[in-house]
């Protein structure tokens, strides 16, 4: 098994023009060309961006297009909260006339997209990428606006709730703890009454109706395997 490796960093003490022109032409022997708006030389002192990670001689960071697309999946489910709130009946039946857990499902994926998950041993979502920044001011900004995208939220007062997760606390519990309690670990819910209760705080199952052990176990795993699948597309890179 050989993977296809296709990001590729080169450090020199001198010039490396010559040896970018000689990479060149090997490629072309073998059809394949660099692509030229993702390629640059300079001084390293300028810093490099490199697999989503910023990094320069002061700090280790994050690449802001990965920051913005962070903030961006978090604002697109503020604005499918306020749809869901101007029309309810957007929203799935047993949920049309319960502002209440309308809210708490809100809420509970707007966490699960800020922390990631665990399955099968395996972790999630973009924070277990990037465990090995140093630049927390990063985590202190994405927490800011998500806070402040709640102050246009009537039901919750205008202001974060107090259970609204943290990027900051999410990066500290995975990389000393990992990950505790606070990261969503769908392994730990065997109980098929626990697997109910979770999908009922996410608005994939009407309390007041009657499911078969069959329905819940498989409602509970395409949920599960959905939000997966997306926390994946966050990265983009096996890790």
């Amino acid at each position: 098994y050989l993977r296809y490796v296709d990001d590729i960093i080169i450090l020199g003490k001198s010039d490396c023009s010559s040896l970018l022109k000689s990479i060149q032409k090997k490629l072309i022997k073998i059809g394949l060309c660099i692509n030229e708006d993702k390629t640059l030389l300079g001084n390293l002192e300028m810093g490099i961006d490199f697999l989503g990670y910023s990094i320069n001689k002061d700090k280790i960071s994050i690449v802001n297009k990965t920051i913005e697309g962070q903030i961006n999946k978090i604002a697109a489910k503020v604005t499918w909260y306020k749809k869901g709130l101007l029309n309810p009946k957007a929203r799935p039946n047993w949920l049309i006339n319960n502002d209440n857990a309308f809210k708490k499902a809100f809420l509970k994926e707007v966490n699960l997209i800020i922390t990631g998950s665990k399955s099968a041993k395996k972790n999630y979502g973009w924070l277990f990428y990037y465990l090995e920044i140093d630049d927390l001011s990063v985590f202190y900004k994405i927490d800011s606006i998500i806070e402040s995208m709640f102050e246009s939220l009537e039901s919750f007062g205008g202001k974060p709730p107090k259970n609204l997760k943290r990027t900051l606390r999410a990066y500290f519990e995975i990389k000393y703890n990992k990950g505790g309690n606070y990261i969503y670990d769908y392994d730990k819910l065997n109980a098929l009454a626990k697997k109910r209760k979770f999908l009922q705080d996410v608005g994939q199952a009407d309390p007041s109706k009657k499911y078969s052990d069959t329905e819940i176990e498989e409602t509970y795993e395409n949920y599960r395997d959905r939000n997966l699948r997306n926390l994946e597309r966050d990265i983009g890179y096996g890790y």
